[in-house]
């Protein structure tokens, strides 16, 4: 009798591991062919789908000018993956024959599994060999300001786009609060900007050399970096901020940049006439804390530096050497700040001015709390802003007196 149940139970588990078997075949299978449909239209969909023609008339139809695109091509494998060559937007007959952006190559790859948890994750956008092209008519209108409509297809102007743009309400992406925006490199090389005056014939290039930039976004926080190199130029700045949307609050914000004036200033020639600039600035600031508590910091250093254009009749504002330093804590929300450090050092022009002390906005005398002590030799001041006076001042007072040679109020 043991025997015969037994027998019968493994007749049984033998006949359900037979069907397990045969359902786990059929899935596999159903499986493999899910996989090779998928795979078929990964391949297949790029040569399908006019992914060119689509391009053009989406970026023509919100840049309201022809647009020509020389190969296009996308694919899935690896995530979602977009190839673009020779991209051309024309510019209007009025501005000239050269297209107002150009550019020769353009990747980008998106991962697509976080699509599914409300994430945009780019991995990687490049643009390389970009020309973008300032037009100043003979009208004196900019061709960048001309793109009245910016979208054709809904018929907005820009003043509408302005106002949209200026509003401060979150993107419809940040709707989702777990909705997330993620650029791992974003990089742009070899760019170059044309500008050009029409009106006087002046012409001029301006090569940046490489653009970089990353970032993560999301409803409640925002990080990004970029930095930026060209001839005479370079820019680092990066930071986060909580709350981007609501009572915003910085966290280790940076902004460092070194402007050799006389690399970058003849750039701009076609729309200053007789622009002549030289000299080196660095400037380095720093911010981080929430509105009520608001801490900034920034230095400013001028060496060499002289200005010269046709409207100053020939009389360049020339300045050897200068320093300033700041320092302050701000409460945004009630409009005050407290000036930890105000200085203005500059050996040449004979200025060494302090501040510190608490101030409001817009400035009302009864509320502003300070201390402030300078020195300013007048004969060495007048030959950086052509004011030639017959005295010189190097003494020290208190009160607030015209020339602020030392003063003090409190309310």
């Amino acid at each position: 009798m043991h025997s015969t149940a037994g027998g019968g139970t493994r007749q049984f588990k033998k006949q359900l591991s037979g069907d397990l078997m045969k359902w786990l075949k059929i899935v596999g299978i159903i499986l493999a062919v899910c996989i090779a449909l998928l795979l078929c239209a990964a391949l297949l969909a790029p040569k399908l789908v006019p992914i060119k023609s689509i391009l053009a008339e989406n970026i023509e139809a919100r840049l309201n000018r022809p647009v020509t695109i020389g190969e296009a091509s996308f694919g899935f494998l690896g995530g979602f993956s977009l190839s673009v060559t020779d991209l051309k937007v024309l510019d209007l007959p009025e501005f000239g024959e050269r297209p107002l952006i150009k550019a020769s190559s353009l990747r980008a790859r998106v991962s697509l599994l976080p699509m599914l948890a409300s994430a945009l994750v780019v991995d990687e956008i490049e643009v390389d060999g970009v020309e973008l092209s300032v037009v100043q008519s003979h009208e004196g209108l900019l061709n960048l300001r001309s793109l009245r409509s910016l979208s054709r297809i809904n018929n907005t102007g820009y003043s509408e786009v302005r106002e949209s743009l200026e509003s401060n309400d979150p993107p419809s992406f940040w709707t989702d609060p777990k909705a997330k925006l993620i650029v791992r490199s974003a990089s742009f090389k070899n760019v170059i900007l044309h500008f050009e005056n029409q009106k006087t014939g002046l012409t001029s290039e301006l090569p940046i050399e490489l653009l970089r930039m990353s970032g993560d976004a999301q409803r409640s926080r925002v990080e990004l970096s970029c930095s930026a190199t060209m001839p005479g130029f370079s820019m680092e700045a990066k930071g986060s901020a909580e709350n981007p949307f609501n009572e915003v609050t910085l966290q280790n914000v940076m902004l460092a940049f070194r402007l050799d004036a006389a690399q970058v200033g003849q750039k701009f020639s076609p729309f200053v006439e007789g622009l002549e600039t030289k000299g080196v600035i660095e400037f380095n600031a720093s911010a981080s804390g929430p509105p009520n508590a608001l801490r900034a910091d920034a230095s400013l250093r001028i060496e060499n530096c002289s200005l010269n254009a046709k409207p100053f009749g020939g009389r360049p504002i020339s300045l050897d050497d200068l320093l300033w330093q700041f320092g302050a804590t701000a409460n945004v929300i009630s409009s005050t700040a407290t000036v930890h450090r105000f200085h203005l050092f500059s050996r040449s022009a004979g200025i060494d001015a302090s501040f510190n002390g608490d101030v409001q906005w817009p400035a009302r005398l009864d509320r502003i709390v300070f201390e402030a002590s300078s020195t300013i030799e007048l004969d060495k001041l007048s030959g950086g802003v052509r004011v030639r006076p017959d005295s010189r001042s190097e003494n020290k007072s208190s009160g607030f007196d015209p020339a602020l040679q030392r003063s003090r109020r409190k309310p």
